[in-house]
């Protein structure tokens, strides 16, 4: 798939995600990316990997009141594609990980994802 085509892919599921409030999905970039040509699915993984840093930013920023609602949204992204197609053994068990921490009241695992994974504006 061309640049245009991965971007029309994370546009839809962009669309399809419910984003924090006060957050949308960033713009896309795909269609600045010339002779690159991605594999069909890779425009939606994007966005879920989008989603699931602005639900670790939105609850790393105020947890006392926004961690029972952004806990709720990250669970969820274990059914999404990014997670069930395009993750590897390694990764899912690392979200899985920090996920448990979560759950444990331990943001640190999530802290280094947003880290090292998410570019907060």
């Amino acid at each position: 798939m061309d640049g245009f085509q991965t971007e029309a892919e994370y546009n839809a599921e962009a669309a399809s995600l419910a984003w924090p409030p006060g957050r949308s999905a960033p713009s896309p970039w795909h269609h600045l990316e010339t002779d690159v040509y991605n594999e069909k699915g890779v425009g939606v993984t994007d966005a879920d990997r989008q989603w699931l840093c602005a639900w670790e930013v939105h609850y790393l920023e105020d947890p006392a009141t926004r961690g029972g609602s952004a806990l709720a949204e990250l669970k969820k992204f274990k059914g999404l594609h990014a997670y069930t197609k395009a993750y590897d053994v390694s990764a899912k068990e690392s979200f899985d990980k920090a996920l448990g921490s979560l759950e444990l009241g331990d943001a640190g695992p999530l802290q280094r994802d947003v880290t090292v994974n998410c570019m907060v504006e």
